[in-house]
């Protein structure tokens, strides 16, 4: 609705007639296509078959540029939840979803493995190490909300830009149970988190498997409907990351 209405407001503002018809197809075309480039948007817009054009004497080039600025505007002033959703996807699938060649560099992964599981509080020393992850990877962060009370389930919140991305970690001895995870899951999603990334830093084995299944059905609907982007990073992808970013624990 932020495009129709910012296409209506400039059709108004320059006295178009016959244009809401015109305005709900552009609107659409920008909707389905946030970040369509400049000659596709013209192209998209020449093959609009509408008097509007006649009527108003518009000439479509000029009239797609004109409007493709002012659309990219509204787009950067006022980020509609899909590109936010659109962007956290993006961040966590590159970083956090990553294929590795399982036959190279197996011990030392194990190694990464063995000492966590071994380790007698687990958790913090992950904690810590994902903090010192984030930072390698690249991307500014900006906000570090562990130990806030209003976030409680989620262990690091970070933030590029206005899109929130929180990290829930569980080692060693913490509940991974479907229950709990639904709940800290829910519990991102209602704090209006873009992402979620359940840390699965312990060994996986069978009394928690059937949990994990059903996070990972749980995290699928969340991501059909784009309310929220998830991932799950088990322990072999997690000590992969720490050491392709040489992170020490």
């Amino acid at each position: 609705m932020k495009y129709l209405d910012a296409i209506l407001r400039y059709f108004n503002e320059n006295d178009y007639t016959h244009r809401e018809d015109v305005a709900i197809v552009i609107s659409t075309i920008f909707e389905e296509n946030p970040d369509i480039g400049l000659e596709v948007f013209k192209k998209e817009i020449k093959g609009i078959r509408r008097d509007f054009f006649r009527i108003n004497r518009l000439n479509k080039a000029d009239f797609s540029e004109t409007l493709y600025v002012l659309l990219n505007r509204v787009r950067k002033e006022r980020p509609d939840k899909t590109s936010k959703f659109n962007l956290a996807k993006t961040f966590i699938s590159e970083h956090f979803e990553i294929g590795f060649d399982r036959a190279k560099y197996v011990e030392e992964r194990e190694a990464i493995l063995k000492k966590i599981s071994t380790m007698k509080k687990p958790h913090t020393v992950i904690m810590e190490a994902i903090n010192k992850l984030l930072d390698r990877i690249g991307v500014s962060y900006q906000i570090d909300l562990h130990g806030v009370k209003e976030y409680s389930g989620i262990d690091i919140s970070k933030s590029i830009g206005d899109v929130m991305i929180g990290f829930q970690i569980k080692s060693r001895n913490d509940d991974i149970s479907e229950h709990m995870i639904r709940s800290e899951a829910s519990k991102a999603q209602d704090w209006k988190f873009d992402g979620f990334v359940l840390i699965y830093g312990r060994e996986r084995d069978k009394k928690v498997e059937s949990s994990i299944q059903a996070a990972h059905h749980h995290f699928k609907i969340l991501k059909d409907s784009k309310r929220m982007y998830c991932a799950i990073v088990y322990p072999e992808l997690l000590a992969e990351l720490f050491r392709k970013y040489s992170v020490q624990i």
